[in-house]
């Protein structure tokens, strides 16, 4: 391949790549087979018909979801994927974004929905075996809970998950509309998960979520507010810049990456967005409950943060009675243990889960005592960060694997791979999701394509090409 050719395939590659498609709210099935295990989703039809598919029934579990392009759901209503209606089927597959980015996401409820349980994300409800991970979301949703709800969750990548996240970051606003006028027993709401079980980086490329959200609402009689996870978490490796603005009453839990922990751990974790706690005036005072910190607003059970920074860019709390730590802010666990924490506001509180600390300390680019400086990263005039946080960008060719060159040459409808290993298998699908070619090839072999737009899958590396 002359080097002018090798440019514009590579050029096309690209191109191709970044491309988003625009929806019409329309769903494609015709991806789907009961007889794969594997599924590459290029657009936002299809991915709608991710949801239908999961909605009747299909979980996915053992199979695996490719995501091949960016899409973007401008549109309007999303039915989330694992779905809140009425005996609807979780999501227990694994759902491979590739660095991706879904955009516009704006999940609703289904109107005709009388479940006690309503989840709201690009993921509704996902299973103990599922995974979501490589993957950017942004958009918002205002969730509606109706006179039957008790419990609500909503996340940016998922409302309700029992699986594991990895690798992913979000920009995505919530909002309630009338919760106070239901009797709502429950609402959380986070960042990345309503209710997130582990959220952590992914190995092969040590990020985890970056998390932007705004969050604000008028919370019914409980509930938990994170910049990560609203309920539940073991997380490891993550950031929250979230603006959180609650307006509440009685147990209200409120926390920089964890709102309300269930057997909670918390590792290299770094909030730096804003906190904003206002009191329910229609509501009796005196059984007013609130926790509030810049980690994890409270724990049920056992809770352990270590190696974690809170050091909001502004802090407001006005109620008349509450638990308020800079760590942890509620005392009430069985066993809590903390190591190698720091914070910065409120001046005035105290925590022995971490110590203060200015943040002019914070930004001379000294190392904090500690801290893993293969994770963190400290600059200069910035606050600490964790090292390739988020997700990359997404590129044609994925990273290289055990050393071996992913070399080709295209020449007219063949392409050639001059230095791949002997009797290397190889997949090739269509941007349907449909198996264009399978088998065994060595050095020099070629393989005939007709006119179009490929997934090339050779072993744990991915290649798009253009014929």
């Amino acid at each position: 391949m002359t080097k002018i050719t090798r440019f514009w395939a590579i050029a096309a590659m690209v191109f191709i790549s970044s491309k988003t498609f625009a929806w019409d709210g329309s769903s494609d099935i015709s991806w789907f087979s009961s007889s794969k295990t594997e599924y590459h989703i290029t657009s936002a039809e299809q991915l709608k018909g991710l949801s239908d598919l999961v909605l009747v029934g299909n979980t996915f579990e053992d199979k695996t979801i490719m995501l091949d392009n960016d899409i973007d759901l401008g549109y309007g209503s999303w039915q989330p994927i694992g779905g809140n209606t009425y005996n609807a089927a979780s999501f227990n597959g694994i759902f491979d974004g590739q660095n991706h980015k879904i955009t516009a996401v704006h999940p609703v409820l289904d109107s005709n929905s009388f479940y006690p349980m309503q989840s709201y994300g690009l993921f509704g409800n996902a299973g103990s075996k599922s995974i979501i991970k490589n993957l950017t979301v942004t958009g918002g949703t205002q969730i509606a809970p109706s006179s039957t709800t008790n419990t609500l969750y909503a996340g940016g990548v998922v409302g309700s998950t029992n699986g594991r996240v990895e690798n992913v970051q979000t920009n995505f606003n919530i909002s309630a509309s009338d919760a106070s006028y239901y009797d709502v027993q429950s609402l959380y709401a986070g960042g990345i998960c309503g209710k997130g079980n582990i959220v952590t980086n992914a190995k092969s490329s040590g990020k985890i979520g970056l998390a932007y959200a705004n969050v604000q609402w008028r919370i019914g009689n409980q509930g938990g507010i994170g910049g990560i996870v609203g309920r539940g978490g073991n997380i490891n490796k993550a950031q929250s810049d979230c603006v959180i603005s609650v307006w509440g009453k009685n147990m209200t839990a409120v926390g920089g990456i964890v709102g309300e922990g269930l057997d909670c751990n918390v590792d290299n974790a770094c909030f730096y967005g804003s906190l904003s706690i206002q009191q329910d005036i229609w509501y009796n005072p005196s059984a007013f409950l609130t926790a509030c910190s810049g980690i994890v607003g409270r724990s049920d059970g056992s809770l352990s943060v270590s190696n974690c920074i809170s050091a909001p860019s502004s802090y407001s709390v006005n109620v008349s009675a509450i638990y308020l730590a800079p760590i942890a802010g509620d005392s009430q666990s069985q066993s809590w243990t903390g190591s190698n924490n720091y914070y910065t506001l409120p001046p005035t509180a105290s925590d022995n889960l971490g110590q203060v600390i200015t943040e002019n300390k914070l930004r001379t680019g000294e190392p904090l005592e500690g801290f893993d400086s293969d994770i963190w990263e400290f600059k200069t005039n910035e606050l600490p960060s964790i090292k390739n946080i988020g997700v990359g960008e997404a590129t044609s060719i994925s990273n290289i694997e055990n050393n071996y060159q992913t070399d080709f040459i295209i020449n007219k409808n063949k392409i050639t791979f001059p230095n791949i290993k002997a009797k290397t298998r190889i997949e090739i699908y269509n941007l349907d999701g449909q198996k264009e070619y399978s088998g065994y090839i060595n050095s020099n072999e070629s393989i005939s394509l007709r006119k179009g737009v490929y997934v090339i899958k050779i072993e744990k590396t991915r290649i798009k090409i253009a014929i």
